[in-house]
C-alpha cells in the first residue's frame, strides 16, 4: 500500500479514528431509529466499516505487522519481502 512507515501509522490513526466514528454513529442509531432505520443504516454502516479495514488497515497491517494489534497480527499473512 504505502512504503513510507510513518504515513502507514498515520493512515492508520485516522482508519481507526473513522471507524470509532462510525461505530459511535451506530450506537446513536440504535437508540434513536426505528428498527426499519436502523437496520439500513447498520448494513450501510458496516460496509463502511469493511471497506475501511479490508481497503486500508489490513494491507497496511499486512506490510507493517508491527503497527497490528496482537489479537490482528496472529492472523495476519506474512508481508511481502
Amino acid at each position: 500500500m504505502v512504503t513510507n512507515p510513518q504515513l502507514a501509522a498515520d493512515l492508520l490513526a485516522v482508519a481507526r479514528d473513522c471507524t470509532r466514528q462510525l461505530n459511535e454513529a451506530l450506537l446513536r442509531a440504535q437508540r434513536e431509529c426505528s428498527e426499519a432505520e436502523f437496520s439500513v443504516v447498520r448494513n450501510s454502516l458496516g460496509l463502511a466499516i469493511g471497506a475501511l479495514f479490508v481497503d486500508v488497515m489490513r494491507p497496511i497491517y499486512i506490510k507493517y505487522p508491527h503497527l497490528a494489534p496482537d489479537e490482528i497480527r496472529a492472523s495476519l499473512p506474512a508481508p511481502d519481502a
